[in-house]
């Protein structure tokens, strides 16, 4: 989530009007390097959610899993309504209403996810809804094949996607969801194959047998060094299954400092909610609002300030929906 933040603010070189970067490496301003090495973010939600629900299959078993799933998208789409509602209200109020909601056949594809406009954040609710549904029935069919099959035949799928999606013009609704759904689905096998095979479990294993200075130089190293590669050498989303995997490793094994794991257990809890409302802060309704802050770290204070601060109360919403439908 912080990573997608970064990579939308800041992911761009015509910043002339926008912000003011205070340090440049080979031309570029050093924000734009860890902008470029974030666009790993899907893939991060895809991994994990691999990960996790596999992890839960096997901890619930088949009925069990397939009940407390439904039971969470049906809150994840509760929380996304309140959201929708919300936005809309306050687009309309400002005088917006055009834009959003616009007419209401469009509204509607908000609504239920299929064809989202109003937010770009918003594209990634179909799809991860989708591999939720259909996630039994990929534990089931991958479970005896084989690593290197499912990788290649699932990478096969991610480059056809890739290139329905960045290559293609003109395609619709069904190419449409074909380039993210297949890529989606590459980076979220990876996940489920990390469990499956305990690549974390053989790392950790791994680390435990090298000097604590040798592994915090290698993962300086490596980060340094996707920093540079993804900027100045290859530019491109293709190359994000590598960098994520990396990044979600590294995060992993990095022993954190207890203030660490304070702050990630704050944006834990607004994570759904910053994924689907800090678009609003800077590309639509107050398009721009976050660069009046004008220096990269404290653009990024602002959006989380503001973003966690709306959370709180969609968060509040939601805590008193489920109590009175006894739905935690």
């Amino acid at each position: 989530m912080l990573a997608m933040v970064f990579l939308h603010l800041f992911d761009r070189l015509d910043y002339a009007n926008l912000y003011q970067p205070l340090l440049y490496f080979k031309g570029y301003p050093v924000v734009f390097y860890f902008a470029q090495l974030s666009d790993f973010c899907v893939m991060g939600f895809a991994f994990c959610s691999g990960y996790a629900l596999i992890k839960l299959y096997r901890q619930y078993g088949r009925m069990k899993y397939i009940k407390s799933r439904l039971k969470s998208l049906f809150w994840l789409l509760v929380n996304f309504w309140i959201i929708l509602f919300l936005f809309t209200i306050i687009s309309i109020v400002i005088g917006n209403g055009k834009q959003i909601p616009g007419s209401v056949l469009e509204f509607m594809g908000n609504f239920t996810t299929v064809h989202v406009t109003y937010n770009g954040a918003w594209w990634y609710l179909f799809i991860y809804i989708l591999l939720v549904v259909l996630s039994p029935i990929i534990f089931e069919s991958f479970d005896k094949m084989p690593v290197t099959i499912l990788a290649l035949c699932s990478f096969f799928l991610y480059v056809t996607a890739y290139y329905v999606r960045f290559r293609m013009e003109g395609h619709g609704w069904l190419l449409e969801k074909y380039g993210t759904f297949g890529m989606t689905f590459f980076e979220f096998i990876i996940g489920y194959l990390c469990y499956r095979e305990s690549w974390i479990l053989k790392l950790r294993k791994w680390k435990d047998k090298k000097s604590p200075v040798v592994c915090s130089a290698l993962g300086i190293i490596l980060v340094v060094g996707m920093l540079l590669f993804h900027t100045l050498v290859i530019r491109s989303l293709f190359i994000a299954p590598v960098t994520g995997m990396t990044i979600v490793f590294l995060f992993t094994l990095w022993r954190k400092p207890v203030w660490v794991e304070r702050m990630f257990m704050i944006l834990g809890r607004h994570s759904t909610n910053i994924w689907l409302i800090h678009m609003f802060f800077y590309l639509c309704i107050f398009k721009n609002l976050v660069f009046k802050a004008k220096y990269p770290l404290l653009i990024l204070a602002f959006m989380f300030g503001i973003t966690i601060v709306v959370s709180t109360g969609i968060n509040f919403v939601l805590g008193k929906l489920k109590r009175f439908t006894k739905g935690d």
